[in-house]
This record gives structure tokens, sequence and C-alpha cells, in this order.
């Protein structure tokens, strides 16, 4: 399958667009490792500013970092030393980002594949917060309740029995939807897996990723729905290797194209990905904070 996957990929090259790479990925079922990265950058309209890029790193490396390795140590040197200056940059381009506690879970899996380009790795993470995680941090420091709500009215739509094993049993949306969400995905997956998961990812609506989240718990609903306790929870969505990731994906489509309009996440989640400006970060990652937290404190 990957030499045809690579035939297709030479005759697109010279006119690849959007639509064409999305036909790849929906036919295929994933991008050829062989140009995978470059197309996740061509599908966010990575802008490579440079001269603005340098303008952040001579800001070097930010206070909120000092005890990071205790928090999320990693063994690495070069990707130790990646991990702390893409986390400074981040806070260099929008300061709310000091207050992101699961900031490093987030940008990690990033890091791993772009290391060697901290410029393309800092977009491609800056390019995923304001599209995807700007209502994840609405009410910092807790779990973002809206996109929570979401998520289990989905479930409830799709598959009312398994929400009803998580509240019969005082499971909530914080323990089985938003761990995935913070760390990517990436905990419970294969390399492999987790690769094809985000060529999905990237190719559709933001919306995709919370349908993904809704969609791993139905697939593996017969292991859940025997688990009652909010820690087993936990360690199945930390510990676990999930290999169902063609069913996954699948059935995340399936709930894309069949769910009701009026519990849809559209209306708190962008429609559509906007890309970073070229020359400029102007747009920095900086969600409107509810007014209960604010009086909080």
């Amino acid at each position: 399958m990957s030499n045809n996957i690579e035939n297709h990929m030479a005759v697109l090259q010279k006119s690849l667009n959007l639509v064409n790479l999305r036909s790849i990925v929906q036919f295929y079922g994933k991008f050829p490792d062989k140009y995978r990265l470059k197309i996740w950058q061509l599908l966010l309209q990575i802008p490579r500013n440079r001269d603005v890029f340098k303008m952040l790193s001579i800001q070097g490396h930010h206070k909120a970092f000092l005890s990071l390795d205790q928090q999320y140590p990693v063994p690495s040197g070069v990707l130790r030393r990646a991990f702390h200056r893409t986390l400074s940059l981040l806070v260099n381009w929008s300061p709310l980002l000091a207050e992101v506690t699961f900031l490093p879970y987030l940008v990690f899996p990033f890091v791993k594949l772009f290391h060697s380009d901290l410029l393309v790795c800092f977009e491609m993470v800056a390019t995923f917060l304001c599209n995807w995680c700007e209502d994840w941090c609405l009410f910092l420091p807790y779990p973002p309740i809206n996109i929570l709500n979401v998520a289990e009215n989905v479930l409830a739509y799709h598959d009312k029995d398994l929400l009803l094993h998580y509240v019969r049993h005082g499971i909530t949306g914080e323990v089985y939807i938003w761990p995935l969400l913070y760390t990517m995905f990436s905990e419970i997956m294969e390399k492999d897996q987790w690769l094809q998961l985000w060529d999905h990812i990237f190719s559709n609506p933001p919306c995709f990723l919370l349908y993904l989240s809704v969609a791993l718990n139905i697939v593996e609903r017969k292991r859940l729905s025997v688990l009652t306790h909010s820690d087993q929870i936990k360690d199945f969505f930390e510990n676990e290797n999930l290999y169902q990731v063609n069913a996954v994906i699948q059935k995340a489509y399936y709930i894309q194209q069949n769910t009701p309009p009026e519990l849809t996440p559209k209306s708190i989640i962008s429609a559509d990905v906007l890309p970073l400006q070229k020359g400029s970060y102007l747009r920095i990652f900086n969600p409107k904070r509810s007014l209960s937290f604010q009086e909080r404190s």
C-alpha cells in the first residue's frame, strides 16, 4: 500500500492543495511516512516567520519552567533542551501560557517530532493552541467544563449505556475525556498509531479531535464498562496501548456525520483552522476567561 500512496503523492506534488491532501488520507487511511511532517505543515499553513521567531528566541528561558525537570523529566539532553526552549518560546509569545499546567504534556509530542527545527515546532504548537485549545483554558486552573459537557452530550447520543455506566459510578468527563485531549492521545498509543490519528486530526475541522475522544470511549466500551472507579479509568487511559486506531478513526467520522447540529461543539470550537499570519505573530493565544473564574481569582 505504501508504494501506491507514494505514487499518488508523486502525481500530486506539483498541485498539492488541501482538497488533494484530504483525499489522500481519506482514501488510504493515513499519509505516507516520507511526506507526513511536510503535509502537516501544509495543512496548517505554517508561515516560517524566521525574523519574528528570532526576536522571541533572544528573550531566553522563561522562569515558569525552572522546575520543569521535576514535573516532566526528559532523559535525552537534545530533547530536553528543545523541550525547554519550545515552552519558553510559547510563553514569550503568549504570557497566559505560563498558567497552563497541561502545556508540557501537549507540547512534548511535537518536540519529539520537530526538535531539529524549533521554528516549525513552535509554529505547529502555536497554530494548534489558537485553533483547538482556546476554550480549554476558559476555567483555568480547572478543566474546560464547557468542552467536557459537549463531549458528554455527544457520548449520550451515541452510547447512552456507556454514559449511564459512568454516571452511575460518579465518573466524569474530567476522567474519560480530558486526559485524552491534553496529552494529545500520546500516552495511550504507539507512535505509528498516534501519527495516523493526527493525520486525520489535521485533515479535519478542530471539533474532530473531540469526536475522536468520544469515539475512543465507545470503541473500548467493553473494557471500560467493567471498570467502576475513577482511578481505574484514569489508569486505563494512562497505561493501555489501544490497538484499534482504525476503528476509533472510523467511529469519529461516523459521529461527525451523524451528530445532530444542536449537540455539535461548533459553537465553542473553531469551524476551520486559521493559520498564523505570515511575517508576524500578531495573533496570540489569549482566550477570554470566564467571569466566574475572574471573580474567584
